[in-house]
């Protein structure tokens, strides 16, 4: 009869970890849509940020607990942590746009209040 618990023990742990995992992406998504322009959006992105590693962190405990079952039982929980992982992608590109958006408006701001331009050494035209 514990041959029978083991695997239902695995099982639990692995559900709370794709819960966890789950809840974590949840909230980055949400943490980059709220993501506003203007004065603190550096530190919303750095957010963004902190909260992405965190999502890494709960895919790899996921991954790490399917590792303890039979091959024949990890397919489900493999194309759950690829949609997890999939959508941690998404929002990490979403967060680079952000911070290249960012940048350039810094940039942007930089240049019109008379920051010193300089040529980066591209080809020259006369248009």
């Amino acid at each position: 009869s514990s041959d029978l618990f083991i695997p239902r023990v695995a099982s639990m742990d692995l559900e709370g970890q794709f819960a966890v995992a789950e809840q974590a992406l949840t909230e980055l998504r949400q943490a980059v849509q709220g993501t506003s322009k203007g004065r603190d959006q550096q530190k919303c992105i750095a957010d963004c940020e902190r909260q992405a590693q965190r999502v890494k962190n709960a895919l790899d405990s996921y991954r790490l607990e399917m590792r303890v079952l039979p091959r024949e039982a990890q397919g489900q929980h493999a194309s759950r942590l690829k949609g997890l992982e999939d959508g941690l992608k998404q929002c990490r590109t979403q967060i680079d746009w952000k911070r290249l958006d960012a940048e350039s408006v810094a940039k942007q701001g930089q240049d019109a209040s008379g920051g010193l331009q300089v040529d980066e050494g591209g080809p020259m035209s006369l248009d």
